[in-house]
Formats: C-alpha cells, structure tokens, sequence
C-alpha cells in the first residue's frame, strides 16, 4: 500500500541510520488480518481461563487453523491440540482459579524469577513496590550501569530499561528529550541497552529490569534472539507500548521459551471485557496506565483513579503497577 511505501522527508536520515522501519505495524497488522479473524472466531466459542494464582497458566496464544488451537500449558510448553481436547484441558484447570490468594507465598509464580520476589517482598512489607525508569543512554551510554545500581540503592523494586526509538508515541517531552539525547550520543541498537543491563548485572545488580519500548526496535532485532539474548543477559521481561496481544504471539511464545515475563498495558478507556482478555495474558504483573495521553509529570492524579483500578482489581489478583 502507499502508507508501506511512504517515508516522511523528515524522519528519512533517522530511520536509515537507525533501521527501524516507521510503518512497519501497518504492514503487521495487514499481514496478520486472517490470523486475527480466526482468534476472534475462536474467542466466541473457547472460554479460556488464566488463572491469578495458577502455577500452569493457560492462554490463547495463536491460531494454527480453524481446527486447532495452540496453547500454552505451562509456562515452557506449546501444545497444540484439537478444539475439544483445548476446551477440556482448560476447564479442568478452571476450579482452580476459584481459590483468592493473599499471601506472598501464594502469589502467582510465572518463572519464579526476581519480579515475582520483588512484589512478594513489598507485600510482606505492606508497602508499595516502586517502578523506576530510565532510557538507556541517556545522558550517555557510558553512565547507564551506575543509574541502574543507583535506582538499586535508592529503593527501586523493578526497573524499566527504556529502549531508545526515533518516535516515542506515547512519550511526553521530557522522555522524548532523553531518546534524542541518547540516540545523538550513540545508543542506536539494543545490544548495546543489553550490553548496559549485563554490565550492571556483573556490578552487582539484582533487581529486575524490564526492557520497555516500541515494537519496531525489537521486530527489528528479531523477536526469538531479542529474547534468547535478553534473557543471557539478565532482563527480567518485556513491556512493549505499542504491540497489542492479538499482534504478539510471537513474543508470548519466546518469553514462555526463555522464562521472560510478557507485561501488558490497560488503559482508562480499556473496556472490561478487555481488561478481563488482557489480564489473562499476563504472568507476573500488569501495568495501569493511569491516565490518557502521553508520559509526563502532573501535578495531581486523575480523579477517576481509583475507579479504574477497580475495574482492573476485579479481573486479576496480580501485582498492578500504576504509572505513566
């Protein structure tokens, strides 16, 4: 289509530079239509439970044909099995979801890794856990691993990573600025934000780190290394702003592969129906997006706030990050 084909003037020496592909969604979504029909198909007649505090987590994940359903039935194997065995392996998993956990020792275990521990610590404290961020590079690359063992110091319980991109749609100016800053001073790829987090690892670093950004860098990279590399050097997951779940089986599936946690975003204006989708798909916690708009300071939260955890609360009893 001309909207594949078409490149602004402005963007041209960037995207060259930067090799990250501006329209590339647009041609995903166009390529996935078929595959998305068949889920919503699927979606009407399979009823799939994604229990809260289920050590096997089941989720739709892709659509092979109409006359399978791939599935995930624990948190490393794909199986792929007819619509009647699918349907009978997950509502024999549904009594289990009955039971309403409220201790740490029963939280949810995805991967049993550091983002469970670190909510199961804040819980035990009866304090909030404290999300911290920081794009990787910025200032300069250099100064990366000593911000990520500072925010260790001051408190930080998870760190996201912030992936530097060329077009930060949902950032406000003052993460804008610092994508530009570190793209100008030479962080232009994820080896080298990898490169950063394994530094800080072999520092001393041992709080998780979730690596947020834009889906272009990362399809760009290659999902299954991205992950396989991530994981090698010591990324906890991934919160990607931009890649709803019907687009992403690719990345469910090698998060699963290499014990990743796949962290999905609500809305405001996320309906419950959808909330209730989304919440199933995740495995360690999920993050409230606690306002529309971009990223930004404010000087007061929204007054609907509470009301929209809430909604979010009555669909999972998995950790919710507030932020944005």
């Amino acid at each position: 289509s001309s909207a594949l084909q078409r490149t602004d003037e402005e963007h041209r020496p960037a995207l060259r530079q930067h090799q990250y592909p501006r329209y590339i969604h647009q041609g995903i979504a166009h390529r996935q239509y078929l595959q998305a029909v068949k889920i919503t198909l699927l979606s009407q007649l399979v009823r799939c439970i994604r229990p809260a505090f289920v050590h096997r987590p089941l989720s739709i994940l892709n659509t092979t044909t109409v006359r399978h359903i791939t599935i995930s039935t624990n948190n490393s194997t794909i199986s792929t099995l007819p619509p009647s065995r699918a349907i009978s392996h997950l509502n024999n998993q549904e009594q289990s979801a009955r039971n309403i956990m409220t201790t740490s020792s029963s939280m949810a275990r995805g991967h049993n890794g550091r983002i469970e521990q670190a909510f199961a610590e804040a819980k035990d404290r009866g304090e909030a856990a404290f999300v911290t961020f920081v794009t990787a590079g910025f200032p300069v690359k250099e100064d990366t691993p000593a911000i990520l063992l500072a925010m260790q110091a001051g408190g930080a319980s998870v760190i996201e990573l912030g992936i530097p991109y060329t077009d930060p749609q949902a950032d406000g100016t003052t993460i804008q600025q610092t994508n530009q800053v570190a793209i100008k001073a030479g962080t232009s790829d994820i080896t080298q934000c990898l490169s950063m987090l394994e530094s800080a690892r072999s520092q001393g670093l041992t709080v998780p780190v979730v690596l947020m950004g834009y889906y272009n860098p990362f399809f760009q990279y290659g999902i299954e290394s991205m992950c396989e590399k991530a994981k090698e050097c010591g990324a906890d997951g991934f919160i990607v702003v931009d890649l709803p779940p019907e687009e992403g089986a690719d990345l469910a599936k090698a998060c699963n592969k290499y014990g990743l946690s796949n962290i999905p975003l609500i809305a405001p204006t996320t309906t419950d129906e959808r909330i209730g989708h989304l919440a199933k798909t995740a495995s360690t916690f999920i993050y409230c997006v606690s306002t529309t708009g971009v990223t930004g300071a404010r000087s007061e939260l929204p007054s609907d706030l509470d009301d929209f955890i809430k909604r979010v609360r009555s669909k999972t009893d998995l950790p919710l990050a507030v932020g944005f």
